[in-house]
């Protein structure tokens, strides 16, 4: 049986509205990303820019997304993730409000349409964390497969439903691209915004204890000591205690 039946009700409906609520996050990100991406890169080839430069623009927007990726990772881990999930989506507004009023020849652009990636970084690490908290891959492998593919999902959708408006948008100019992406992305931050205020329950170590019948999860986790549980001196981590040989320590597992 999975954790989150674990919750109270009220918990359980908390933590699927949120899912939801990232779901729709996730799409309208993408949606927008590929909308400036496929816009900008356009924009450039039709203007008779090199190839390399073109080049230089996607690399240095995926460098940026993926380190920004392990900067929003550990930024919200070690502080607040709320934080760092909504300066990512202002990140995202404001680089596609910055990419749609600077000139594609100045060499403000290529920075100001990099930060596109930072925003993506940013706030991609706390909403995958929030998707799978209350729930324990040891305990509930299908649940979070389950998530994990609606995520991606998500994102795929996203992605393709971007690119498809963004060529159909095209054909009338670069103004109504950016008009649509500017406009998403503020939904974006709004809905980013309701989401970092809702922060999802979770079971706790108590319940995925009792979940799975005793300690070992918790030995594994590292939960038992928080929790002030009693520790055995000979526990492995299958449940079982192995008997005891000759010149043994006191407390060791050869588990």
């Amino acid at each position: 049986p999975a954790v989150a039946s674990l919750l109270p009700p009220a918990a359980c409906l908390m933590n699927v509205r949120l899912n939801r609520l990232l779901y729709a996050i996730c799409v309208l990100s993408d949606f927008a990303a590929y909308l400036v991406m496929f816009t900008v890169s356009r924009t450039f080839a039709e203007s008779g820019a090199p190839e390399w430069y073109l080049g230089v623009l996607g690399a240095g927007l995926s460098f940026t997304a993926g380190i920004s990726g392990l900067i929003g990772g550990w930024l919200g881990h070690r502080f607040d993730g709320r934080v760092v999930f909504v300066f990512g989506a202002a990140t995202f507004v404001a680089s596609v409000l910055a990419c749609w009023n600077i000139a594609l020849e100045r060499l403000a652009f290529a920075p100001v349409y990099w930060l596109l990636g930072l925003g993506l970084g940013f706030l991609y690490p706390p909403l995958i964390g929030w998707l799978n908290r209350g729930q324990d891959a040891h305990v509930n492998q299908r649940s979070v497969s389950r998530t994990l593919i609606l995520f991606c999902i998500a994102w795929n959708v996203g992605m393709m439903c971007g690119q498809v408006v963004a060529g159909s948008l095209f054909a009338y100019g670069r103004d109504p691209t950016y008009g649509v992406a500017l406009s998403v992305t503020s939904i974006n931050f709004v809905l980013a915004v309701i989401a970092a205020r809702r922060p999802p329950a979770f079971a706790g170590a108590a319940a995925i204890q009792a979940q799975t019948h005793g300690i070992p999860l918790l030995l594994r986790s590292g939960q038992a000591q928080a929790l002030g549980l009693p520790w055995p001196e000979r526990v492995s981590t299958t449940g079982f205690r192995p008997p005891r040989r000759p010149g043994d320590r006191p407390g060791a597992d050869r588990s």
